[in-house]
């Protein structure tokens, strides 16, 4: 969160593909995921970031968390997470392959509007 501000003034465009299970598995409790919703809520609103929750059953998206980073002058390059860390990765080829899942994730997520209701309710939920 300290670095969002830093990447929002620079015109970053944060858009985050993430599994219902993200926002339905209190970690610590409930007050704390009520509270991490409300601050992704927040966000959205603002437009400082584009948010997508693929639903809970099977979905391209059933696989290790990675990042797609574009860089100056075009370059772009994949952080791909693992259970002991991750790993920074330039093969075109991999980031074509990660690039066609991405978009397949798209596809089958809820959309921008449908996902700000779906954690709104997740919300009154855990506030009730």
């Amino acid at each position: 969160m300290a670095r969002l501000s830093d990447l929002t003034d620079r015109g970053s465009l944060l858009w985050f593909v993430v599994d219902e299970a993200v926002i339905r598995r209190p970690i610590g409790s409930e007050k704390i995921l009520a509270d991490q919703l409300k601050k992704i809520m927040d966000l959205v609103e603002d437009n400082s970031i584009r948010l997508q929750v693929l639903p809970l059953e099977n979905h391209p998206g059933l696989c290790a968390p990675f990042r797609l980073v574009s860089l100056a002058k075009g370059r772009m390059v994949l952080y791909a997470e693992h259970a002991v860390g991750g790993e920074i990765l330039e093969s075109p080829d991999l980031i074509n392959e990660t690039l066609t899942l991405f978009s397949a994730m798209q596809a089958e997520a809820l959309s921008s509007q449908a996902t700000i209701e779906l954690i709104s309710k997740m919300k009154e939920l855990l506030t009730s």
